[in-house]
């Protein structure tokens, strides 16, 4: 079993997992500091925007234990997303604070810390951990920290919108007024319908909660435009439903290779150019090249997996990241038309799913992250369970699915 602790304030949060368990996260509170009326109310009608928890009275304290389950880390869904989709989750993760006061609860106490918050693919939501406690963590500060984290991980095609979503967030950001432009916006635009727009951006009779809505988050630097491609444009405007993160569409496929989509997305890696062994005069000694380039210690070691799989798939995938950063594998979708993970295998992979797992690299080394993948991720034969993290280390052997995407971790 692994742990992580972590502080949000003066919050200690636990993140624990084990191949038995999967994840889960726990923290405890001050028996004095329980809002017994929140505690009691959600416990009987869990809200949708939750994680599921128990809690438990030891020596003092409420020990409250949070399960991850299938869900997945909101941060690890780097991307563009259509008009939709992008709206989606912003209400997703703003209607929550307005209608919060329906269950007694108090805006303060959501963990906004996007370490913290999840994504549930099957109801296309977003998910808070939420301490129901009298004092709460959460501040204008910690808002306005999630704000800009979110805007740095998800884009959208509309870039009129986007920089319109970033100018509101720059102008004394309002959750009820924001959400009043996405819905302004899409009218004007033709585009589908808000999903539960009449239950949740008609919000003005509703019991509100303790929510200061004059937020100041600081500066938000506004993304120049991505290069025009009409195409892509084109297609997502016709389309008539699009799916959150990669939902497969009925459009024909792009005649891309996927194979050079991949190419692009990984890093550059620099070779030292190989030297011919030459003599200097020197007064005193005989001093060569070669002496003084074999003092210089190797600092660019590859990581990378090796494929002892199936041979028509890449015989390696170079995983070259700094430490704190994730890189993602997944399967390319021609209907999306643009990357989604930094490495892909070809759109004929069925058994890979179009996001299938991470790897962070952190202190102690790198860390593989299954991304509640359709087919799994294997550890030598063992499947891994969902948002449980793996050290791994030379000589593992993991398996993309189960069709042959077998591969084996080497430092070179």
């Amino acid at each position: 079993m692994s742990k992580d602790c972590m502080s949000t304030m003066e919050l200690k949060i636990e993140s624990r997992n084990n191949f038995a368990s999967g994840a889960y996260l726990v923290t405890a509170i001050s028996q004095n500091n329980v809002d017994k009326n929140a505690l009691y109310t959600i416990t009987a009608d869990l809200p949708k925007f939750m994680l599921p928890f128990t809690y438990t009275n030891i020596d003092g304290e409420v020990e409250i234990v949070y399960e991850v389950g299938n869900l997945v880390k909101l941060s690890y869904f780097k991307g563009e997303l259509s008009t939709d989709e992008y709206v989606g989750l912003w209400i997703s993760l703003l209607q929550p604070l307005l209608e919060c006061g329906d269950w007694f609860l108090n805006s303060s106490s959501f963990v906004l810390n996007m370490d913290y918050l999840y994504y549930d693919k099957k109801e296309k939501s977003a998910m808070y951990m939420y301490v129901p406690a009298i004092e709460g963590n959460a501040s204008k500060s910690t808002w306005g920290e999630m704000a800009k984290s979110l805007s740095k991980i998800i884009t959208v095609s509309d870039k009129e919108l986007e920089n319109r979503v970033l100018r509101y967030i720059l102008d004394n950001f309002t959750p009820r007024e924001f959400l009043e432009m996405l819905k302004d916006y899409t009218a004007q635009n033709s585009q589908q319908a808000l999903p539960h727009t009449s239950q949740h951006i008609s919000v003005q009779n509703s019991e509100p909660c303790s929510f200061d809505e004059s937020i100041d988050i600081g500066f938000l630097p506004i993304s120049a435009d991505l290069s025009d491609e009409p195409e892509i444009k084109s297609q997502r405007t016709k389309e008539k439903k699009f799916r959150m993160f990669g939902t497969k569409s009925k459009k024909k496929n792009r005649s891309k290779d996927s194979s050079e989509q991949c190419d692009n997305e990984l890093p550059q890696v620099y070779e030292i150019p190989i030297i011919a062994e030459k003599t200097i005069d020197h007064p005193q000694e005989q001093i060569t090249i070669i002496d003084i380039t074999e003092s210089i210690p190797f600092m660019l070691q590859k990581t990378r997996f090796k494929c002892v799989g199936k041979s028509e798939l890449p015989q390696l995938i170079d995983v070259e990241i700094g430490e704190g950063d994730i890189f993602s594998i997944g399967r390319y979708d021609a209907a999306l038309g643009k990357p989604q993970s930094t490495f892909e295998f070809d759109k004929k992979t069925k058994a890979v799913s179009r996001r299938h797992a991470v790897i962070e690299r952190d202190i102690e080394g790198y860390k593989l992250i299954d991304l509640c993948s359709r087919a799994g991720t294997f550890i030598d034969g063992q499947k891994l369970p969902p948002n449980t993290p793996y050290q791994l280390a030379i000589g593992t052997r993991v398996s993309f699915g189960n069709f042959g995407a077998d591969y084996v971790w080497d430092v070179g």
